[in-house]
């Protein structure tokens, strides 16, 4: 359609001439209009340009975000644009960094609804989508654990759940652990990595993810580490590949938890 065209066209001038942020910030209304009333399938190229322009402009997008957001939420209940959305949710929270936090109470319950419902191979790509988004948050996302962990945990149980985003799911737990204290959590997240040791398919990326929960909580872990190596003595050793070492996990419990008393 003629809408669609323009501005696509207006779009990719925009780019390809170096257009300063300024500019580029006066695209933003004519896409979120052509967006919200496009067929789906222009509806998807669209969003995925808006969040192009949006990793263009950075913090500058920040005088539209209501525009955005109500762009957001008027599409979500169409499941066929749930990854372009949850892919332009990434940039925006990559793009305004912690300016982003005041807007996650509305946008996390639309994040944590992906996960209700039947797998499939388009909501399992959305759902690996979402991870990403939440690691992209970092810090922001610190005082929502309490609903954001209990949905990572039952993905990476979940045995109907891919291999792919079982990981990935297993993969936040790692990163976030870089960025947010997990202290008040620890046991809702190590006894059930703990659980799916006997996963070979899962059971580095978990030893990775322990590692790292071990750096962060020291001392704090040793209460762990009975459970945990009642459940290695049966597996075949994994290693902590995280540093520009390898250390076997043992060795790396050992020395925070004794290191840290000294």
């Amino acid at each position: 359609e003629v809408r669609h065209i323009f501005a696509s066209g207006l779009f990719s001038s925009a780019v390809s001439s170096g257009t300063s942020a300024d500019m580029l910030l006066q695209i933003i209304p004519a896409f979120a209009a052509v967006a919200r009333t496009s067929l789906a399938r222009i509806q998807v190229f669209h969003l995925e340009q808006l969040a192009i322009l949006v990793g263009i402009i950075k913090q500058h997008v920040r005088n539209h975000m209501p525009d955005i957001f109500s762009l957001i939420t008027d599409l979500w209940d169409n499941a066929s644009l749930h990854l372009p959305l949850v892919s332009l949710i990434e940039a925006l929270g990559k793009a305004l960094d912690a300016e982003f936090r005041p807007f996650l109470p509305e946008i996390l319950p639309l994040l944590l609804k992906v996960f209700d419902g039947e797998l499939n191979e388009k909501t399992m790509s959305t759902q690996i989508k979402v991870f990403d988004a939440f690691l992209t948050f970092g810090t922001n996302i610190e005082e929502y654990l309490q609903l954001v962990i209990p949905i990572i945990v039952r993905t990476y149980e979940r045995p109907d759940a891919s291999i792919s985003l079982r990981k990935r799911a297993i993969q936040i737990i790692d990163g976030l652990s870089r960025k947010v204290n997990f202290s008040d959590h620890a046991s809702r997240v190590i006894h059930p990595l703990v659980r799916v040791l006997s996963n070979a398919e899962l059971r580095s990326t978990v030893m990775e993810t322990l590692c790292s929960l071990v750096i962060q909580m020291g001392s704090d872990f040793a209460v762990f580490v009975p459970t945990v190596n009642k459940v290695r003595a049966v597996q075949t050793p994994a290693v902590c590949t995280s540093t520009s070492e390898s250390f076997r996990v043992s060795s790396v419990i050992e020395y925070r938890t004794q290191g840290t008393r000294t």
